[in-house]
């Protein structure tokens, strides 16, 4: 009988150590394997919703990822913003995704087309797989400071103060091979524009250029170099536009890395004299000094030539003319900016009067006019407006301008004066 028990104890206590055993590779496949979280973002479904019914259509789509968790809210914000469509008598509505994958990251960049609204909506969600969690990603690889910096340089100082009272909720990532597009949505801003950045990896700016817009205006700033004519020259240049500065010789003499900076970064520099004298009260010596010694100070800075000139306080008689061996470049939109002194005022007086070939006069040596001009660039470029320089305005229209002729416009109505 005792023998009997103790094969029993024994198969017992066998059982018991494989059970233990079973138990803890149990425990151990389970803690190895939150399957739910060994995601491969780049393995995803593509998903749609497509409703037409009386009175509006609704053709939307978005990835179906293998975490829960993510489809879960992009799907939460797909049926939420269609519901607000519905409920707010829309008519058609398109909503569209871009993927893009990096390393453990993946950006997934909604675009919706929305009949209720005049403007795209942008929508962005990241996403980075860290330690086999899925974490949400509100900056990735970019500098802050120098987006701030750069929108600075853009977009006028209303625009840059909003932005700055956002939150990251409010910026939309749309990642690409080359860089990153940051965009916001127009029911942030009262302006008729949207404002947006497209950066490199080393947060420098890219320029995407767009064959979209029609018309050209010329901009032109006289009185320089001055104190504002490098940010001019920035702004202009991040705004994928150019000017005509026209500058006074006396001024180019003593500000020459103003010069040289706005010949390197592709602004075309003219004559303005070189003193500011009325020419159409000088005598003939003076007015070839006032001329001369500008397009040798000129060349002796940049080693390259002038080609127009705008007389001062626009005076430049026939017999005046005759003596100008460059064409002769006034304007059609006088701004007034060294009067009013009020970067509103003049924006105004640009959106209300701009037209196809147009010529505007600014004075670069005042800083309302530099925040005017962040104000208006983006604006016409929104009315479809390239802004460009003098000489590219005249090639655009297949003009060719001659020396000694008077130019205010290069429209149908004042060419030349």
């Amino acid at each position: 009988m005792n023998g009997y028990n103790y094969i029993f104890k024994y198969i017992i206590c066998l059982c018991l150590l494989y059970l233990s055993l079973f138990l803890f590779v149990s425990v151990n496949d389970f803690s190895d394997e939150p399957k739910n979280f060994e995601i491969n973002l780049h393995d995803f479904e593509k998903r749609s919703i497509n409703i037409e019914r009386n009175g509006y259509t609704i053709d939307a789509y978005y990835p179906k990822f293998a975490s829960k968790e993510i489809t879960d809210e992009i799907k939460s914000f797909i049926y939420s913003y269609i519901n607000n469509f519905i409920s707010n008598n829309g008519k058609a509505l398109k909503i569209n995704y871009e993927i893009y994958f990096k390393d453990e990251f993946v950006n997934v960049f909604f675009t919706i087309d929305n009949s209720l609204n005049d403007m795209l909506y942008y929508k962005s969600f990241n996403y980075e797989i860290n330690e086999s969690l899925v974490s949400v990603v509100n900056s990735y690889d970019i500098d802050f400071e120098k987006v701030l910096d750069l929108l600075s340089i853009k977009y006028s100082s209303e625009v840059v103060n909003k932005i700055k009272s956002l939150s990251l909720d409010d910026y939309n990532f749309k990642f690409t091979d080359k860089g990153v597009h940051v965009y916001f949505n127009f029911d942030l801003f009262d302006t008729p524009y949207v404002p947006e950045l497209y950066l490199d990896y080393n947060n420098e700016v890219l320029i995407e250029s767009t064959n979209e817009r029609k018309k050209m205006i010329a901009f032109t700033f006289d009185d320089g170099p001055g104190d504002y004519t490098k940010d001019l020259v920035d702004t202009l240049k991040i705004n994928n536009s150019t000017a005509t500065f026209f500058m006074l010789g006396n001024r180019m003499k003593y500000n020459q890395s103003a010069v040289l900076y706005a010949t390197d970064n592709g602004m075309e520099i003219g004559s303005h004299s070189y003193s500011h004298k009325n020419l159409d009260k000088i005598s003939e010596e003076e007015l070839e000094e006032e001329i001369n010694s500008t397009t040798i100070i000129y060349n002796e800075i940049t080693g390259k030539n002038i080609k127009l000139f705008r007389p001062p306080y626009g005076n430049s008689k026939s017999s005046v003319r005759e003596k100008i061996p460059f064409a002769i470049i006034k304007w059609n939109i006088d701004t007034q900016d060294w009067l009013y002194r009020d970067s509103k005022h003049t924006y105004e007086h640009i959106i209300a009067n701009a037209c196809d070939g147009c010529i505007v006069l600014m004075h670069e040596i005042y800083k309302e006019t530099l925040e005017a001009v962040k104000m208006s660039i983006p604006a016409l470029q929104e009315m479809g407006y390239d802004i460009v320089s003098v000489s590219e305005l005249a090639d655009s229209k297949e003009i060719t301008l001659v020396p000694g002729t008077l130019y205010k416009s290069f429209n149908n109505y004042n060419l030349p004066f």
